[in-house]
């Protein structure tokens, strides 16, 4: 015969481990985020957007690797996740003096076989990389970033070439209606002739797919017409023939030209003469 003790002990036992099974089967499954895995915020695949094409711009090096920027590239490049069916468009931009290709490699030989979608050479001599793709996101209080994780009130920094097709892919993070401009003069709003997108997330949550050729070569700030001090950034435009400069200042600049020349050609009859004078007191 058990003891009343006895029986009060294995009971005891046995709800343990009933309860130690229970609570293994519910525990819930955690799942990965960044810094669980390791991998930097930067390098995590943007967001779906619930819109196809798929917009990814990608830095590669022969031999740091790939990366979404040329500060983030790694040997094991950044994870790239897209849904069946969607059109993705990828700007290729080296960032050595070496050419590269890009493709994916079904059956892990090393080598481009039929069948796998591969780039051509990129990095080489007269090949540029058109059109550009960018997908900003943006915020009135926290400004522009290429993901909801870098949004920052100085926005990235955008580099495209001149006469390049730019298309750029707009989400709202926040509540509010927003564009993104040139503000070629820096006056803080959109003035005539300065590259500016239809407005976005108006309503909250519509997106703009829009482009336009970067034909003014120099540094430019960017903005938002509704926000555009909190909501900021540069785009600079390499290449091309160099900003013109307003007529106003043609006349001014020949005037100062004309200014220095006579002023110099003051200064030279002055020591010719005084130069004269000496010669004739030494004789």
């Amino acid at each position: 015969m058990i003891g009343n003790g006895a029986r009060v002990a294995v009971l005891a036992v046995v709800a343990v481990l009933l309860g130690t099974l229970v609570g293994v089967g519910l525990a819930p499954a955690i799942s990965p985020t960044a810094a669980s895995s390791g991998v930097a915020a930067a390098d995590l695949p943007p967001p779906r957007t619930g819109i196809s094409p798929v917009n990814f711009t990608l830095h590669g090096d022969a031999v740091r690797g790939w990366g979404f920027s040329n500060a983030t590239i790694n040997k094991s490049g950044p994870n790239i996740t897209v849904y069946y069916g969607d059109t993705i468009n990828l700007t290729l931009v080296g960032a050595d003096s070496a050419p590269h290709s890009w493709f994916i490699d079904y059956n892990n030989d090393l080598t481009v076989s039929v069948g796998e979608p591969a780039s051509r050479d990129f990095n080489v001599p007269g090949n540029v990389p058109r059109p550009v793709n960018f997908t900003l996101y943006g915020d009135a209080a926290l400004g522009w970033g290429f993901s909801n994780a870098t949004l920052h009130p100085s926005g990235p920094p955008l580099v495209v070439l001149w006469g390049t097709n730019v298309t750029l892919t707009l989400i709202g993070h926040d509540s509010a209606p927003h564009n993104w401009f040139i503000d070629y003069n820096n006056d803080l709003s959109m003035s005539p002739g300065e590259n500016a997108s239809p407005d976005f997330n108006s309503p909250p949550g519509t997106i703009v797919v829009w482009s336009f050729i970067a034909q003014q070569t120099g540094n430019w700030p960017y903005r938002c017409h509704v926000h555009p001090t909190s909501m900021t950034g540069i785009i600079s435009i390499v290449g091309g023939p160099p900003a013109a400069l307003p007529r106003a200042a043609l006349p001014l600049i020949t005037e100062i030209m004309a200014g220095a020349l006579i002023l110099v050609l003051g200064f030279a009859v002055i020591y010719h003469v005084r130069a004269v004078r000496a010669a004739k007191r030494t004789r």
